[in-house]
């Protein structure tokens, strides 16, 4: 199995938010950077590129943990719904990756659920 994390950067940006107001952040991380006040839903996202020479390989998204309920989109395909108690999730891309990705996490009750992302976001990548 070959790994690639996915630590940074990110975009960081509230809700509803103007794009170009975006923080940049890594992985693992929060919402710090909004602010101390900030408790609203945010938005992480994150641009890769395709990985190279695959073939027969499985990709999968894994999501080490959430403190917060999260929806995960690829591409803005929903990839599905992620809460805190679930711990790490796996998520089957291979057939959703493009030339150049764009994964995005929202995290719907942010400012009440705690410090945010807290686990390790990566690929795996398996023959």
């Amino acid at each position: 199995m070959h790994t690639i994390r996915l630590r940074g950067p990110w975009k960081l940006l509230p809700m509803d938010a103007d794009p170009t107001t975006a923080v940049e952040t890594t992985m693992p991380g929060d919402w710090s950077a909004l602010g101390a006040d900030f408790a609203g839903p945010a938005q992480f996202i994150r641009h890769f590129g395709l990985p190279t020479n695959l073939s027969q390989e499985r990709v999968s998204l894994v999501i080490e943990s959430v403190h917060a309920r999260a929806t995960i989109e690829l591409n803005d395909q929903s990839l599905g719904l992620q809460l805190a108690a679930e711990g790490s999730r796996r998520y089957e891309v291979t057939g959703r990756l493009q030339l150049r990705n764009a994964l995005r996490i929202t995290l719907e009750l942010a400012g009440q659920a705690g410090p945010g992302l807290l686990g390790e976001v990566r690929l795996e990548i398996e023959d």
